[in-house]
């Protein structure tokens, strides 16, 4: 895969969320394993133990996080209030696995995203690794895009087809994380981020000055999530997010191409 692309810039600075619990107050996000959703309410019990004598160890323990979208004069406000918060003092973890098993038990109390509320960001991090852009100044993150509502004729069934295609490539993904299929200690996570009009699952990597990696890093993607060849995928500076406050906007924008064509999109 290949398109125009520039240096990487200098640094300037399964299924997604647990299922509902009664007590948990409306817009709040709930949590699993003890841990209250935002601006307090009940938690959200796991059926027993998390990890069981005799489990199947992971290579890597991975932890969940979830934040929610800001508007630009929410995060405004919040640094006029506390200048030294940074962006990764608004997450909040859930729970973190280490086991073959303890990922299914955690992923079967996960929602799809299409019952994920707008504006949600739901992370699968490598345990100790924080979702956030500052802590990957050399990295960034590839990006998948499925509209959630196409216009006019056959709009149902196109949102249908974009949540079905988010949910089996999201899964897909977690799946491949815990898995270690992406090959590359270079990746430290994955988000799913629901918006109105689209789902977007990232893959973040650490560091971009290798850029060979990092398109490596995309091929493999391509393999693990079955990905036709004409299909487009974006990259992101974590940099840039730092500079625009997005992940997403002014992404540049790649497609897959067949190796043996050497050709570029």
């Amino acid at each position: 895969m290949a398109a125009a692309s520039g240096p990487a810039p200098a640094p300037a600075e399964a299924a997604a969320v647990a299922a509902p619990a009664t007590g948990v107050p409306p817009g709040g996000l709930p949590l699993a394993s003890g841990v209250t959703s935002l601006g307090g309410g009940a938690a959200l019990p796991l059926p027993g133990p998390l990890t069981e004598k005799g489990e199947h160890a992971l290579n890597s323990a991975w932890t969940f996080w979830f934040d929610r979208k800001l508007k630009r004069d929410e995060w405004i406000s919040l640094k006029r209030e506390n200048p030294d918060l940074k962006w990764s003092d608004l997450l909040e973890n859930t729970v973190t696995v280490d086991t073959v098993e303890a990922f299914w038990r955690v992923y079967l109390h996960l929602k799809r995203p299409a019952e994920i509320a707008d504006g949600r960001n739901v992370y699968m991090f490598r345990a100790g690794q924080l979702p956030a852009w500052e802590e990957y100044p050399y990295g960034g993150c590839w990006i998948l895009k499925f509209k959630r509502h196409v216009a006019g004729k056959g709009a149902a069934a196109g949102g249908k087809a974009a949540r079905t295609d988010a949910g089996r490539v999201w899964q897909s993904m977690l799946l491949a994380l815990v898995g270690e299929a992406c090959l590359d200690t270079d990746v430290v996570g994955a988000s799913l981020a629901v918006r109105p009009k689209e789902y977007l699952v990232s893959l973040w990597n650490r560091d971009n000055r290798d850029e060979s990696k990092r398109f490596r890093i995309a091929d493999r993607l391509k393999t693990v999530l079955g990905l036709s060849p004409s299909s487009r995928i974006d990259y992101k500076y974590h940099v840039r997010s730092l500079m625009d406050r997005s992940t997403y906007v002014n992404a540049q924008s790649f497609v897959f191409v067949d190796s043996a064509e050497g050709a570029q999109a």
